[in-house]
């Protein structure tokens, strides 16, 4: 009748459910005076099915003004159910506001009342996150990201559908109760950072997290859950002065032993997650925590074994090996009652590992990574940080390694098919029976038999390097061979794997090789190129061979040429003394005599120097005192040039004074100097009248006086 469109039923819903949200506010704005009201009033509405009302009430009364600092059982049973009804509503921003006024309840209270609630509020979500998971099979690698809200597409998607399907739903509601979870273990952690006394129950949950990350196969939530402790433990360090007795000291013992144990479980979990640039990071604070405390003989052993996996991962088989032999020696010295196959199992993964370690082209690692221009991103520079992982002074080697082993009688202790391969790969020089004498001993790795296959992932690098020892000694002792002899005396390979580790060995191994396709044949020792690096260590190994040929052949002759020698030196030690006494006394007087000169030289140039600079002051004391004397006459002529014309001045004054009067007796007053009145002429115009005009004035009055007259 007004001409106004009726309202339509959408409006009227949408007015009806802001009417019900207003009215619950109301409601929960109306606390109870008493916290045992509110308890039973939730519990009431939770009877008839009103959770969200329930929750409402049990949010106002842990904020109400009136209990914010009144702890007591009840409080705790409120927050207790407040949290449960949070978990079943997934309503997280709730369950954070209520937590966060909680820790200010019970701060001087009692704070193992908020330790009782968070772990009470942590196994409800994770057993809702179990219950899920058990009603539905879930692919755990289609869920998105716990930390970001809804893709686009899905809200497009769902946009467009009239309603969501069953599986849709099912899917949505898993999700919620993973991020959830997920929530809980973020607001669990940023609560309980810095008290001193939840600090247990903090790593707990740490370590829960770290539990869901590798369950659920979560490795983007893993890093940011890394990056979190990282950043508490960083802010614990920023304060300065005395640490309060509430807060976690950093510096504390106990606290360094708990993050060093949270550490070592963060490293474990990243090797399995594939994270291996965060674990590296991890190993890494993880030794800076050992170097503060002493650790644990199992987390140094963990250190020690996880780390070895980085380097493996990363190809790095030299400080893999390194690992292996650190944690085999530290575990043969630490643990009493280690079993002989565990002992046996390290053994062979350090023979294994210090096999797998490609050759040196030189004997010295220095030689070769030292003199680069790449500063600290060098090969010999992060080698050397590597080093300090391991608190080794030096970086380790191929060789040092091997030696290690042997001197240590730590070789013995390794399993049988591995001690002979070590003895083949160092010592032996076979190189027509090389791959078929190991060949035996590799079957035996690679049927996973031994150990339950834990050695296996050595059997390739052990092919490579058995390879190339191959190729060099077959280098030194022939110029060329078929193919098919090559084929037999390389029976580890196929030959078409072979090419590829041939052009490896002649790029990186400095082994001269050419495969002629024309005539079936290897040449070994193709023509290039020399120069004094490349012949150098032939040198030495020839000379090596000759000296061990000589003491073989004749070594009566020469250990008598080297008694010989050795009389001839002690017939010239005295005087081989004398000259290098005399050599020195020279020296050293020479020394002496230059210093002398030295100082001579400097003496006469101070003297020098000296003198210049006593001549400069002279002739400016001199130049001064010209200036002064011409500025003393000067102010001399300008005073009696001002006397003289304050006398001019007084002259002419009464020269005027008298003008004056003469005038007024004479009636003359019409007489005027440059312009002006004898009368109208003051004192100050007499700096301005020229006096020869004013003596002129002057003749003229008296002349005309007499005229008068």
């Amino acid at each position: 009748p007004f001409g106004r469109k009726p309202r339509g039923t959408r409006f009227w819903s949408r007015f009806a459910g802001r009417a019900a949200c207003r009215l619950r506010q109301l409601s929960a704005m109306a606390a109870p005076q008493k916290p045992e009201n509110a308890l039973k009033r939730a519990e009431e509405l939770i009877d008839v099915g009103k959770k969200q009302d329930a929750l409402d009430t049990l949010h106002a009364a842990i904020q109400h003004r009136k209990f914010r600092n009144l702890w007591t059982t009840t409080i705790e049973q409120i927050m207790v159910r407040h949290l449960e009804l949070c978990v079943e509503l997934k309503k997280m921003r709730t369950a954070r506001e209520g937590l966060y006024q909680y820790r200010t309840m019970c701060q001087a209270a009692n704070i193992g009342s908020l330790e009782t609630v968070v772990q009470k509020f942590r196994t409800a979500a994770e057993e809702k996150v179990s219950e899920a998971k058990k009603a539905k099979d879930l692919q755990l690698d289609q869920m998105g990201d716990l930390d970001e809200s809804e893709s686009p597409q899905t809200i497009l998607l769902r946009a467009i559908q009239a309603n969501d399907t069953r599986q849709q739903s099912q899917d949505r509601d898993v999700h919620m109760h993973f991020r959830f979870l997920w929530d809980t273990y973020k607001v669990v952690l940023d609560v309980l950072k810095s008290n001193v006394r939840l600090e247990d129950v903090y790593h707990e949950t740490a370590r829960h997290a770290f539990e869901f990350c590798r369950n659920n196969q979560r490795p983007q939530e893993f890093k940011r859950l890394c990056e979190t402790l990282r950043k508490n433990y960083q802010e614990l360090h920023k304060h300065t002065g005395k640490v309060p007795a509430h807060q976690v000291n950093p510096g504390n013992a106990d606290t360094i032993m708990r993050t060093l144990e949270t550490r070592c479980k963060q490293l474990q979990i990243s090797t399995e997650l594939d994270l291996w640039g965060g674990a590296y990071q991890t190993a890494t604070e993880v030794y800076e925590l050992m170097s503060k405390a002493r650790p644990k003989p199992h987390l140094r052993s963990m250190y020690y074994e996880h780390l070895g996996q980085i380097f493996w991962k990363s190809e790095n088989h030299l400080f893999h090996a390194f690992a292996c032999l650190k944690n085999l020696q530290f575990v043969k010295a630490a643990k009493q009652n280690i079993t002989k196959e565990e002992l046996q199992l390290l053994a062979s993964k350090a023979v294994l590992a210090t096999l797998c370690v490609p050759f040196q082209k030189t004997s010295d690692i220095h030689a070769t990574l030292e003199l680069t221009t790449e500063g600290a991103s060098s090969p010999y520079e992060k080698a050397k940080k590597h080093a300090q992982l391991f608190n080794a002074q030096t970086v380790p080697t191929r060789d040092s390694i091997a030696q290690n082993l042997v001197e240590k009688a730590l070789l013995p202790f390794a399993a049988e098919p591995c001690k002979r391969l070590f003895a083949l790969i160092e010592s032996d020089f076979t190189p027509l029976s090389l791959c078929q004498d190991a060949k035996p001993f590799l079957d035996d790795i690679a049927t996973g038999e031994l150990f339950e296959g834990k050695l296996v992932p050595y059997i390739t690098p052990l092919k490579q390097i058995i390879f190339f020892r191959l190729m060099k000694q077959l280098s030194e002792v022939y110029k060329n061979m078929t193919i098919d002899n090559f084929e037999r005396a390389a029976s580890i390979v196929p030959f078409s794997i072979a090419e590829k580790w041939m052009a490896n060995a002649a790029r990186q191994h400095g082994i001269n090789i050419q495969i002629n396709y024309s005539d079936k044949a290897i040449v070994f020792g193709a023509p290039r190129k020399v120069d004094m690096k490349s012949m150098r260590q032939p040198l030495i190994e020839i000379g090596l061979k000759l000296q061990q040929a000589m003491q073989r052949v004749a070594p009566d002759e020469q250990n008598t040429k080297e008694k010989q020698e050795k009389q001839q030196l002690s017939h010239n030690i005295v005087r081989r003394i004398e000259e290098e006494t005399k050599l020195i006394r020279q020296r050293k007087e020479e020394i002496e005599r230059r210093k002398e000169d030295s100082e001579r030289r400097k003496e006469l140039l101070e003297r020098k120097a000296l003198a210049r600079q006593r001549e400069q002051e002279e002739r400016e004391a001199e130049a001064e005192r010209l200036r002064q004397g011409e500025e003393r006459i000067k102010r001399e002529r300008e005073r009696e040039e001002q006397r003289k014309r304050e006398a001019e001045m007084i002259k002419n004054k009464e020269m005027l004074e008298e003008m004056k009067k003469q005038a007024d007796l004479s009636k003359a007053s019409k007489l005027k100097i440059e312009g002006k009145k004898i009368q109208e002429i003051v004192a100050e115009d007499l700096t301005k009248l020229d006096p020869v005009k004013i003596m002129q004035a002057r003749e003229a009055q008296m002349k005309r006086d007499r005229q008068e007259k």
